[in-house]
């Protein structure tokens, strides 16, 4: 699976809004937790317990202030599942064990 990137808020919304859990990596660019989280979070993104279940994205804070301003997101780096146009749960921060255990959790609850 491949972490595709939300170019506008209205991909943006089409994607929260769909029935199927997707989690969304909100992060900054010049971050250096992000940098540090960033290949992680592609990695998991191949794992073969979230095929299927939940899709990957990615959102740069920097080139997309209104989704961030539409999410309230402050912190980067920020991942939130989104289900049927609701965050329905997130974690933050650059812990590439706790981000593999939030997912775990995701999948084994079937948000």
């Amino acid at each position: 699976m491949v972490v595709r990137v939300i170019a506008t808020l209205e991909d943006f919304q089409a994607i929260v809004n769909r029935s199927k859990p997707s989690i969304i990596y909100f992060y900054e660019s010049w971050s250096d937790p992000c940098k540090f989280i960033s290949p992680k979070f592609e990695q998991l993104s191949t794992v073969m317990a979230y095929h299927g279940f939940l899709e990957f994205y990615e959102v740069d804070l920097g080139k997309r202030p209104d989704i961030a301003n539409t999410c309230r997101v402050t912190i980067a780096p920020t991942f939130a599942v989104y289900k049927s146009g609701k965050s329905v749960s997130g974690i933050t921060g650059s812990d590439s064990r706790a981000l593999r255990e939030y997912l775990q959790r995701v999948v084994g609850n079937k948000t």
